[in-house]
């Protein structure tokens, strides 16, 4: 049984793949096995993989029986059968990998195995891609390494944990078909039923890139408030500090103001503040528009 299982989606990324998995060639700790989940890929994926995995032992791939694309979450459950490490780390396929990834995971894993260790992603072009410098700027960037972090931090692009809790709570929910909260809704879960310790480890490292524009990425923020994030609210009702459900559906005083401010002229205004890229006033603005954009979206369905 090998210590971690590594599990990498793909679909239609073959050059970023063969980055990935390249990477993972070069790492420190090589207690492991791989597998890739394929989700309808037509860009030659699965012949490359199949040359690639009779030439790596330690390396799998699986594919849907129909050869479909079903969307991440159902992707990655393809794995579910298979696992059988200790610990399971969760990348995305476009990723490089830090050569002590592993180690620096199981540093923290095996301090207490029910810790849930949040690796950090390295967005290269930052500089370049305003979206990549906001998404760099957010969630366990804002934390001091090995510092404990709610859990919505948690992110299936660089994760590691017990191997247990995604196996018992059956991976992730197959309703997610299209962008976001998949994984949010799967660390709810892990939260809730096993009290485990979401922690920030700046020492595992992967790096990638965004290819998104602002508009781009804000047009997927809406739908995702539209469809993901308003199945999250019915299905855990109690649920209240994923994207500030609470004030997205209370109808108090507080909750009123928040949304009143998250407004169409407020909108357009920070969003041409942000599309001049000024520095730090552009982060601020572009929250501000990735909350009335999730918003917007929340709103017109729920």
């Amino acid at each position: 049984m090998a210590l971690f299982d590594i599990v990498i989606p793909t679909y239609n990324n073959l050059l970023g793949l063969q980055k990935c998995l390249s990477s993972i060639l070069q790492q420190k700790l090589d207690d492991y096995k791989v597998w890739i989940c394929v989700d309808g890929s037509t860009d030659g994926t699965v012949a490359f993989l199949e040359h690639f995995c009779a030439q790596n032992q330690k390396f799998f791939f699986l594919e849907h029986q129909d050869r479909q694309n079903k969307g991440r979450a159902i992707n990655r459950n393809q794995v579910l059968p298979y696992l059988s490490a200790t610990f399971t780390l969760f990348i995305d396929g476009d990723v490089v990998c830090d050569s002590s990834l592993l180690t620096s995971h199981y540093a923290v894993l095996n301090e207490n195995s029910s810790h849930i260790s949040i690796g950090f992603t390295n967005w290269v072009n930052h500089d370049a891609n305003i979206w990549a410098k906001y998404i760099k700027s957010r969630g366990v960037a804002k934390h001091k390494d090995l510092e404990l972090v709610p859990y919505q931090y948690f992110t299936t692009q660089n994760v590691a944990m017990k191997t247990s809790f995604f196996v018992q709570e059956g991976g992730l929910d197959p309703s997610f078909k299209l962008y976001g909260g998949e994984d949010t809704e799967l660390a709810y879960r892990i939260f809730k039923n096993y009290s485990a310790k979401f922690i920030f480890n700046k020492k595992a490292v992967v790096s990638t890139e965004s290819d998104k524009t602002l508009k781009q990425a804000l047009q997927l923020l809406e739908t995702f408030g539209r469809i993901n994030l308003t199945y999250i609210a019915q299905k855990h009702p109690q649920c209240s500090e994923i994207f500030y459900l609470d004030l997205l559906k209370r109808t108090d005083l507080k909750a009123r103001a928040y949304r009143a401010i998250l407004n169409p002229f407020m909108y357009f205004f920070a969003f041409w503040i942000s599309r001049l890229q000024l520095k730090q006033l552009s982060l601020y603005t572009i929250s501000f528009c990735v909350a009335y954009r999730i918003k917007k979206g929340f709103r017109s369905s729920y």
